[in-house]
């Protein structure tokens, strides 16, 4: 073999060498980063669980900008601390969870606190703010803590609230939910609708309207008519899109598609 012919082959072989030389650098590079990424939530972590209220209230802040498993998981652990002001800040940390693995064990820490707090009076404020957080998670793992509660003994407030994050669950279980709800409030009847919660029709048509941008009223038929017939097709990303440029409110569209309410057959008249 010739001196040039050799010099060649020499050639080939270090510039096939050079692609997985610098793959191998790539990913030590990102091995390293994994690693002290690990490392920072670990420690953010142990400062959470400090005995000294300025150094875990310090981490909840930085944690509102962690996103890390083990940071989320410890805010997890914080929702149950015995301070008001530190199970506040974790759940406004968890909240901020963007990503979808993160959200996911967001919603499921959310929602087992919810179900813990779901029957004493003095915890009705932390209630409702709870309540709000998995509306704004928006998983659909929700709905079993949300739907738990929406019998007569709520309030008025709270039962809006639960059924207005049922509706933000992007699901076809959450919409049938809310059509269940209000089947099962007509049968009830007004008479036995529990105090505050004669709106309960009102409560069904504004949660069904805000899930699928239509509002057909307040009978539980119309809205079984209607899912049954867009069931099949219904975009939820869409749906979830429309809710997030909307806002909080029920701007649904009637369901001719121009913006004119539907009748109302569920409010009665008023008496004269």
């Amino acid at each position: 073999m010739g001196t040039r012919a050799s010099a060649w082959i020499v050639a080939l072989v270090f510039l096939s060498a050079v692609p997985l030389s610098t793959s191998r650098a790539h990913a030590d590079a990102e091995q390293d980063a994994a690693a002290e990424a690990q490392k920072a939530a670990s420690a953010l972590a142990e400062r959470m669980k400090s005995t000294d209220d300025a150094i875990k209230k310090a981490a909840l802040v930085e944690a509102l900008k962690v996103h890390h498993p083990l940071v989320t998981a410890a805010l997890a652990r914080a929702l149950s601390d015995a301070d008001e002001g530190v199970r506040a800040a974790a759940l406004v940390a968890l909240v901020a969870r963007t990503d979808l693995v993160a959200k996911k064990a967001a919603a499921v820490a959310v929602a087992a606190r919810l179900e813990r707090i779901a029957k004493k009076s003095e915890d009705y404020p932390e209630r409702l703010k709870v309540i709000a957080a998995l509306h704004d998670l928006a998983q659909p793992s929700s709905l079993r803590a949300l739907a738990a509660e929406t019998g007569i003994d709520v309030t008025s407030e709270e039962l809006v609230a639960r059924m207005h994050a049922i509706a933000n669950l992007p699901s076809k279980d959450a919409i049938e939910e809310i059509i269940q709800f209000r089947a099962s409030g007509r049968r009830r009847g007004g008479a036995s609708e529990g105090p505050g919660q004669e709106n309960r029709g009102k409560t069904a048509r504004d949660a069904f309207a805000y899930a699928v941008g239509v509002d057909v009223g307040q009978d539980p038929d119309a809205m079984r008519a209607w899912w049954k017939e867009h069931e099949k097709g219904f975009d939820f990303s869409a749906a979830a899109e429309r809710r997030a440029r909307e806002g909080s409110g029920p701007k649904a569209k009637g369901p001719d598609g121009k913006g004119a309410k539907a009748p109302d057959p569920g409010t009665p008249p008023k008496a004269k």
